[in-house]
């Protein structure tokens, strides 16, 4: 299917049960190339035609997409290895053992403010890396809470990566991540900051 194409009127994201859900329609760009996350397939955006053209089948569902550097990376969840690339040309992380794996992607800044991607592996683990490519530098690794309660979400606001799990919302204190919503440590729910979005300032959150 590569080199298809499709089209559509009109889309939403949106998650009907708790967890990870793949992803509906999601987007990325690096410089002035839009890519999209459909299901099992990579689109590139044609200002040509107003398509996006399939550039990349994945090897499965797509649980998020961000840009990073020059390229577009792709998660695939906790068994099968996340992709990076642009245009036609993929690569499959080779990164050891759990490392090549992630439900969900976010750009942001490590503890000493130099930029990286961050990823999510289920159920409590996050990490953030300065070049997460094949041979190049592995991330740096977090516990976030307990493996009870899952990871739902990444977000960054403030300058600040954020993680959204069953039991609250957990800011990084430069060494560790902290639960900044007591009130959810009672009432967990899968939920729960998985979703979120800025707007003037603010950071709109996802709860049940």
């Amino acid at each position: 299917l590569t080199g298809a194409t499709f089209r559509f009127d009109a889309c939403s994201v949106y998650q009907t049960t708790g967890g990870a859900a793949p992803v509906g329609f999601a987007v990325a760009q690096v410089n002035s190339n839009l890519y999209a996350a459909v299901g099992q397939m990579v689109g590139h955006w044609s200002g040509a035609t107003n398509t996006f053209d399939i550039v990349k089948i994945l090897a499965g569902i797509a649980t998020s997409i961000a840009t990073f550097g020059a390229n577009v990376y792709v998660a695939l969840g906790d068994s099968t290895a996340f992709v990076y690339g642009t245009d036609t040309t993929w690569t499959t992380s080779t990164l050891a053992g759990n490392s090549k794996y992630a439900q969900h992607f976010r750009v942001g800044t490590d503890a000493a403010g130099t930029p990286g991607l961050w990823r999510s592996f289920w159920p409590n683990t996050v990490g953030g890396s300065s070049n997460p490519v094949n041979g190049g530098t592995d991330w740096t690794t977090y516990t976030v809470g307990d493996s009870e309660n899952r990871i739902r979400g990444l977000h960054w606001w403030n300058r600040t990566i954020l993680v959204g799990k069953d039991d609250g919302l957990y800011i990084f204190r430069q060494s560790y991540f902290d639960n900044i919503t007591a009130e959810k440590r009672t009432a967990p729910n899968s939920l729960n900051f998985g979703q979120g979005q800025e707007f003037l300032g603010a950071l709109y959150l996802s709860g049940s």
